[in-house]
């Protein structure tokens, strides 16, 4: 299923639960992971987005933040996350981002997963969601 046609979906209500299990971190809110990409969630004004989407350590290859509508949301933080035993050398790393929900109306939410010297022309995967914000 394609991006476009995705967003052409009903919004998913999650109020204050999470599509992928319970969040965790900053504040109460959602945590979404690769396999939302691409839905339409509905979330109330002041909710936390947090979004967690694994990278290989040791390539060079992290996500970036591409599609952010700043009218509507607002970047809390980025964080890594060790996502394998301690001492594994190119193990999988947890990123992070927590996102709030600032005013009523629709927002792309957008990153993309590149080698920063490479850009995003040369990207290996994408995550999107629409959000619209109550």
């Amino acid at each position: 299923m394609g991006i476009s046609s995705a967003c052409a979906e009903a919004p998913v209500p999650l109020g204050n639960h999470s599509l992928a299990g319970e969040a965790a971190g900053r504040g109460a809110g959602m945590t979404l992971t690769i396999e939302d990409s691409g839905r339409n969630i509905e979330v109330a004004t002041g909710d936390v987005i947090n979004v967690e989407l694994l990278t290989q350590g040791g390539t060079g290859y992290e996500w970036h933040a591409e599609a952010l509508e700043n009218e509507h949301l607002k970047l809390l933080g980025h964080e890594t996350l060790a996502g394998s035993p301690k001492g594994l050398l190119g193990g999988r790393i947890i990123e992070k981002w927590s996102f709030k929900a600032l005013a009523p109306g629709d927002a792309m939410l957008g990153l993309s997963y590149y080698r920063s010297w490479e850009g995003s022309g040369k990207k290996l995967n994408e995550f999107k969601v629409r959000l619209h914000i109550k």
